[in-house]
């Protein structure tokens, strides 16, 4: 339990010496009162021996091996490696986490259900001039209870550690102030906010592209999109409200001869910009509904 952040944290930490002094590889795994360990010669594996502990639940000892990767996978000098740890609680079921770089989601956990107690790492490359943004979810709003935990390691050294966040929280991994792929003003973009769109639409559709910039309250936003010639009872895109403040992008296709209406409800400076076909066709600084479609 070397610089353990609590002296009842029952964990095992992983360090690596840098000529200097060691480094943290990632956040503990859990540990117990009887654990036993074997680490591989080269300290790239460790096997990890946990018999019956009743603080863990009434289930069996086990043992789990862990594969570490310490020298940096990233071979493009721009980019930096994020080192993910995350260990679920008693209740797995319940959280889940993703990692977005300039509004994209790059990563996600997916379903944590039946792994109580264990440890993920996920390793990726980010540039060094993105908006890298980690957002960890508990549906029940308690976070993280011992010993679920999470880490976030930037080029070896730890820039974030939590557990007790309630409903959500996120961490600007890079520096994300001012971030904005293309805010309204009166100089209009050209081009999309992404230059390979996501969704590739068929001949006869258009690609609809709607960015939204959250303000400070988000969960007084909400948009949605309808087929204006179906009738305003029928949404295609109903999205919000959010739990934190960020960008959101959505894509959809529009036949060439339908009309779509968009509407922005906020109580905040949240605003919208629309792509149609990659290029801009309307931002909501003027107002919060617009009509899309040659045909409206």
């Amino acid at each position: 339990n070397v610089d353990n952040p609590l002296p009842t944290d029952e964990s095992i930490r992983m360090y690596k010496w840098n000529d200097t002094h060691y480094n943290a590889l990632f956040n503990g795994v859990p540990a117990g009162p009887s654990v036993s360990l074997s680490l591989s010669s080269d300290g790239r594996a460790l096997a990890v021996g946990l018999p019956y502990d009743s603080s863990y639940g009434s289930y069996g000892g086990s043992t789990r091996v862990y594969n570490f990767y310490p020298e940096s996978p990233c071979v493009d000098p721009s980019e930096q490696l994020l080192r993910i740890s995350f260990t679920t609680d008693e209740s797995p079921q319940e959280t889940s986490w993703e990692l977005r770089v300039d509004s994209k989601v790059k990563l996600r956990s997916g379903s944590l259900s039946g792994h109580k107690y264990t440890t993920f790492v996920e390793e990726i490359c980010v540039p060094d001039d993105a908006c890298v943004r980690f957002k960890v979810l508990d549906t029940k709003g308690d976070g993280l209870n011992y010993p679920g935990v999470f880490a976030l390691m930037l080029n070896g050294e730890e820039v974030a550690r939590g557990g007790d966040f309630g409903n959500s929280w996120s961490y600007d991994v890079t520096n994300c102030d001012g971030f904005v792929t293309q805010p309204p003003s009166a100089n209009p973009v050209t081009q999309s906010p992404s230059a390979s769109p996501v969704k590739q639409c068929e001949d006869g559709s258009n690609l609809v592209t709607i960015e939204i910039t959250l303000g400070e309250q988000p969960r007084d936003s909400y948009w949605y999109l309808t087929d204006a010639d179906a009738g305003s009872d029928n949404d295609i895109i109903f999205d919000g409200p959010y739990q934190f403040n960020g960008t959101v992008v959505k894509e959809v296709c529009m036949p060439v001869s339908a009309c779509y209406r968009f509407r922005l409800e906020s109580t905040d400076d949240t605003s919208a910009m629309i792509y149609l076909d990659g290029n801009e066709f309307a931002n909501t600084s003027t107002e919060n509904t617009v009509n899309i479609g040659d045909s409206c």
